[in-house]
């Protein structure tokens, strides 16, 4: 997994969606992301084209987009 800098993003939108979660990792970084995309290993499986993956990833990403107007 790789960090990348607040400032490679741009904020299009205010709300936190209900399923975001903050997650502190082992080496103080901090993880903000639906709980379900910070279970250990997900987002290598997905990455690696896992399938059981695309369902467990697109019911996050259907949450958040449903919450933002």
């Amino acid at each position: 997994m790789g960090y990348q800098s607040a400032k490679s993003f741009e904020l299009i939108s205010t709300i936190i969606p209900s399923n975001w979660k903050i997650g502190i990792l082992e080496d103080s970084a901090i993880d903000i992301s639906p709980e379900a995309w910070q279970q250990h290993g997900f987002l290598e499986a997905f990455y690696d084209r896992n399938p059981d993956t695309y369902s467990i990833f697109e019911r996050e990403r259907d949450i958040i987009l449903s919450e933002d107007p």
